[in-house]
C-alpha cells in the first residue's frame, strides 16, 4: 500500500504590526516582528508562509530601491537570534543594505511603483530562506527602502504554518 501525504494549514495569524506603522523609507532601520516558536509547536511545522500588506503614505512618489524587502531571521532558541534581530517587535536598526550584506535571509520584495498605493506580497515561504526547513524560532523584517514612509494604518503581516501529514 503506497503512502498518502497531505499538506495541512494552520489558521491564519496576525502579527502585531504597531511598529511597521510610520515606518520612514531608509537602508538602515526597519521593523521587526516578534519572534515565532516552532520548537514547542505540536510536532512541529515544515514550513511558514509570510503574507504582508503595506500601506505607503500618499504624500511621497516611488524613490530609492521603489521596493520593501522582506527577511526572515531565525535563532535556535528565542535569545540566539541572527544579528542584528531582538525578537521583540518594532523598529531595528541594521547596517546599511545598500552597501553591506545583512546575515538576515531574503525572502521576498514588494515593489512600490505608484504613489500612495497599499501593496501585498507573498506568500513568502520561510522555511526556503533556511534551505528548506523552518527553524525552531523564526521572525520577519521588513526594510522599507520605497522612498515613500508607511502610512500611520492599513499595514498588517499574516502567516499560516504548512504541515505535511500522513492522510
Amino acid at each position: 500500500m503506497a503512502n498518502s501525504f497531505k499538506i495541512v494549514y494552520s489558521a491564519v495569524v496576525n502579527c502585531s504590526v504597531q511598529g511597521l506603522h510610520n515606518q520612514v523609507s531608509t537602508a538602515a532601520q526597519g521593523w521587526q516582528s516578534t519572534v515565532q516558536d516552532n520548537a514547542t509547536a505540536a510536532g512541529g511545522f515544515q514550513d511558514a508562509l509570510v503574507m504582508p500588506t503595506i500601506s505607503f503614505n500618499a504624500t511621497a512618489a516611488p524613490a530609492n530601491s521603489k521596493a520593501a524587502f522582506i527577511y526572515a531571521y531565525a535563532g535556535v532558541s528565542a535569545d540566539n537570534l541572527t544579528n542584528p534581530a531582538t525578537g521583540t517587535e518594532g523598529t531595528l536598526n541594521v547596517v546599511d543594505f545598500t552597501s553591506n550584506a545583512l546575515a538576515m535571509r531574503l525572502i521576498g520584495t514588494i515593489p512600490y511603483t505608484t504613489q500612495g498605493e497599499t501593496v501585498e506580497g507573498g506568500p513568502f515561504s520561510v522555511a526556503q530562506g533556511f534551505g528548506g526547513i523552518l527553524p525552531p524560532y523564526w521572525g520577519i523584517f521588513i526594510l522599507n527602502h520605497s522612498g515613500a514612509q508607511v502610512s500611520a494604518a492599513g499595514s498588517s503581516v499574516k502567516y499560516v504554518y504548512v504541515h505535511v501529514t500522513a492522510a
